[in-house]
């Protein structure tokens, strides 16, 4: 994304309301999760796809449009996907994407892990505070991204934009770090 982005004011949203009571849309029980319907807990069975940032022959920064991001949610769904892991931040149009495939599919929507990138620190060095500072800001990059209230200058290497598309109400949680789950 150019420079020029950040000239335009970021798009109207409403004012953050917080709700009386804490909001969990997905957890974690015995060995399994967990998802709410309703007022209930569901077991869940986790049937997912993981989603890299890098399309053949481009840069993982150049990401794809919301039309390819939408079609590729589609096929996930009718595969019978229901949940994809992304490793890091899309793209707004990847959540906005999300955000349509759901709300046109409230019984069958496809869930997200959304993983949070942290290079390594130096010589293993998890407690030098410029790499704690540098993770917990990832973080919580990635949680209002999620909530639809992020606005991203342009950092080489990543994505960038106005998040608008609250989809935590299907998140099903966070990968922290480089972690497989292999």
């Amino acid at each position: 994304m150019s420079n020029h982005y950040w000239l335009h004011p970021p798009p109207p949203r409403p004012p953050l309301t917080l709700p009386e009571t804490v909001q969990i849309a997905a957890r974690i029980r015995g060995e399994r999760f967990e998802v709410r319907h309703g007022e209930r807990w569901k077991p869940f069975y986790v049937k997912g796809v993981n989603l890299g940032a890098a399309l053949p022959g481009r840069f993982p920064s150049q990401f794809p449009d919301e039309a390819t991001y939408a079609g590729w949610i589609a096929a996930m769904a009718e595969m019978g996907a229901n949940a994809v892991r992304v490793y890091t931040i899309h793209p707004p149009a990847f959540y906005n994407a999300l955000l349509s495939h759901n709300t046109q599919h409230p019984e069958t929507p496809v869930r997200v892990l959304q993983g949070v990138w942290a290079e390594l620190p130096e010589e293993g060095a998890f407690d030098a505070p410029a790499w704690e500072r540098a993770f917990f800001d990832e973080m919580e990059r990635a949680v209002d991204v999620l909530h639809g209230r992020a606005d991203l200058p342009p950092r080489p290497g990543h994505a960038s934009g106005f998040y608008t598309a609250d989809v935590s109400a299907w998140t099903l949680g966070y990968i922290l770090g480089r972690a497989s789950l292999y």
